[in-house]
């Protein structure tokens, strides 16, 4: 074991005064709007941490800390881009004053308000598609840090990852946001302690000059410029701006902050001041990073341990404990609020969309812990189970992309343009979904992430515009029409991303088995949720008979017969 009894005892004591802290919130909970926004009280200070730290976990600090490790001070460009968008959107409220003002709850509610009740649900069903195989490899490389630094037997790395997920879920399966909002307050302080303590050593231990040197004799110019970086570039920059854009105005996780603002200006002032603190979320990880390559001297472990083997080397007792407990803090409120984030859409925009009944505070609270518990369970699952063919970056980036490339078009057309329509939105989250989802399929993903980025939103952006003014055309067509043309071109997409090289045959049989399986999966789970309906009025009905049998009445009625 590399934690000493102290490091443990600094660990768990923190663990519990936040997981105390955290279950006292549920007192406070009394309806929906409690449980998902806080009640809309959010202030400025407590709104601006909740952002960064909803952003901030190990998992961050681990990818930012591999592209230093990989790429250099080049990779710096990466932490700059986002600034830059999140102080547009501050200064001019660009969607989030709007979307504040409307008092929303998630993002597809909007669409539903904007559009339709279908483009409600498939934006729900992608949105929650891409955050779940994105949050998916949280806990495992998570659990990886936590198994370097403190000792764990990597054979152990299954219950490390249920206790995180445990843990996060006492609190947050309770209390919802109000929980979240309480904890951020004592987690942002031990995170800020844990950034600060990691940078002085590496200020210390390795030193600024010594890693620019090593980077320009090993690099070059591309350890410092991004344009001559293959890996980046105008392409990057582009696709990173669109990107945190799209991210900033249609992610949950995000947007989520600025529904439980207290008013629209409240929601551009944290906006504002989040991103000055989004640059040190990034640009400080990959400054360890490049420390830990300088550290090892290009020979030490796998880049994405890197970071994590460097805190073992070089922190004394005590501090190692204080900085997992810090780093581990921001990850316990990364985990809250993507899963009720999340679980949100899945409850509100997925199932009580399905159901088509009107239902209960009471019951509308169930379904959100429940749909906070699947989502933990399929985490735990995906983390296992799945292994990332290239750079984390880019993985989570992409997963990202396959929801937000088009939602952020349907949030632009929708307020910003008076003819966007359903189709249209229809058609850009279908198209960005399909150009995205090429990347699990070509070789060496990483180098056509930038590309692909660019790509999706561009699909994107052509669907919205296209199918919308095709819209009155498609209003007078005969559904029928529509939906055999929709499936036709579905399976082009399936035909151009099947294997051709073994011939006509082959491509034919893989549209079909593509095709087949999408209507059994589509029609069972649309089946299977209403037919909870179904049941709710079989048995509503067993009961009303029962009860009418058992009357007086009845009897009088049964005697005289």
């Amino acid at each position: 074991m590399l934690f000493s009894p102290l490091d443990w005892a600094i660990l768990l004591v923190a663990l519990a005064g936040i997981l105390v802290l955290g279950m006292s919130a549920k007192k406070y909970v009394l309806d929906t709007a409690d449980y998902l926004v806080a009640g809309r009280r959010v202030g400025f200070y407590i709104g601006t941490i909740t952002l960064f730290s909803t952003e901030t976990a190990i998992l961050t600090f681990m990818y930012f800390a591999q592209m230093g490790y990989v790429y250099g001070f080049a990779a710096f460009i990466a932490g700059v881009i986002p600034l830059f968008v999140f102080v547009f959107l501050g200064k001019t409220g660009f969607v989030i004053k709007t979307f504040r003002e409307l008092g929303l709850v998630t993002i597809p509610e909007y669409f539903e308000c904007r559009f339709s009740r279908g483009v409600r649900l498939l934006a729900g069903i992608m949105m929650v598609t891409g955050g779940a195989l994105n949050f998916g490899v949280f806990p495992v490389l998570d659990s990886t840090f936590l198994n370097i630094v403190t000792g764990i037997p990597q054979r152990y790395i299954l219950w490390t990852i249920i206790c995180l997920m445990t843990m996060v879920l006492l609190y947050t399966a309770m209390g919802g946001m109000v929980s979240i909002v309480i904890t951020s307050y004592v987690q942002y302080l031990l995170l800020f302690l844990a950034m600060a303590i990691i940078t002085i050593f590496a200020f210390k231990v390795v030193g600024l000059r010594a890693m620019i040197v090593a980077v320009h004799s090993k690099m070059g110019s591309e350890g410092f410029n991004p344009l001559a970086h293959p890996a980046f570039g105008w392409t990057f920059i582009f696709w990173q701006t669109l990107m945190w854009l799209a991210v900033l105005t249609a992610f949950a996780p995000l947007t989520i902050r600025a529904f439980a603002s207290e008013s629209s200006e409240m929601a551009k002032r944290v906006f504002t001041w989040a991103g000055v603190l989004n640059v040190a979320r990034a640009i400080l990880p990959m400054f360890w990073g490049i420390a830990a390559w300088v550290y090892f001297a290009g020979n030490g472990p796998a880049s994405i341990q890197a970071m994590p083997r460097l805190l073992t080397a070089v922190l004394p007792r005590g501090l190692l404990g204080l900085v997992v407990v810090g780093l581990l803090a921001g990850t316990m409120s990364t985990y809250a609020g993507y899963l009720i984030a999340w679980g949100s859409i899945i409850s509100q925009d997925i199932v009580l969309r399905l159901t088509k009944r009107p239902s209960s505070e009471r019951v509308r609270l169930t379904i959100n812990r429940a749909a906070v518990l699947s989502l933990a369970a399929f985490v735990v699952w995906w983390g296992l189970w799945y292994k990332i063919p290239g750079a984390v970056f880019f993985y989570l980036y992409i997963t990202g992309n396959i929801f937000l490339s088009g939602s952020f078009w349907i949030v632009i057309g929708g307020l910003y343009w008076k003819r966007a329509n359903s189709i249209g939105a229809y058609s850009a989250l279908i198209l960005g979904a399909c150009s995205s989802l090429l990347y699990f399929f070509v070789p060496h993903p990483d180098d056509w992430a930038g590309r692909l980025g660019i790509i999706s939103f561009s699909a994107a952006f052509v669907g919205m515009v296209v199918g919308s003014l095709a819209g009155a055309w498609v209003r007078q067509a005969n559904r029928r029409m529509l939906r055999w043309t929709l499936l036709a071109a579905a399976a082009l997409v399936v035909w151009f991303l099947s294997p051709h090289v073994f011939g006509w045959w082959a491509s034919l049989w893989t549209v079909v088995l593509a095709l087949t399986l999408a209507a059994f999966v589509t029609f069972s789970v649309y089946a299977l949720v209403k037919g909870l309906g179904d049941m709710h009025n079989l048995f509503q009905h067993r009961t009303l008979s029962t009860r009418a049998s058992g009357s007086p009445e009845a009897n009088t009625s049964h005697d005289k017969g």
